[in-house]
């Protein structure tokens, strides 16, 4: 599927059933927030999808804390396939479970 055609149907989903967080979504029993990036000792994970934008949080792995130290906005087009698949299955996911 086309970068374009993934974007439309994760939108589409979001459009349904309103914006939502990886919190939410279980996939073989367990919650998974897509890992956009990891910068040394830091993972920025993909936590929050609103229709036009992506909420990412960044996590320090090894801190006894479960905060994250810094949080950014990212627009889908800039998210490359592999990313933007893991997300359309947790809002096809999030989509179905609300029907």
């Amino acid at each position: 599927m086309k970068k374009a055609d993934i974007i439309k149907k994760i939108q589409s989903n979001i459009k349904k059933k309103g914006s939502f967080s990886a919190n939410e979504i279980e996939i073989d029993g367990e919650v998974s927030s897509p890992c956009i990036n990891e910068m040394g000792g830091l993972i920025a994970l993909a936590e929050y999808f609103e229709k036009k934008e992506v909420t990412v949080e960044v996590y320090e792995p090894s801190s006894m804390s479960s905060d994250s130290m810094h949080s950014y906005t990212v627009k889908y087009d800039e998210l490359d396939v592999f990313t933007l698949n893991k997300i359309l299955v947790l809002s096809n996911k999030y989509e179905t479970e609300l029907s």
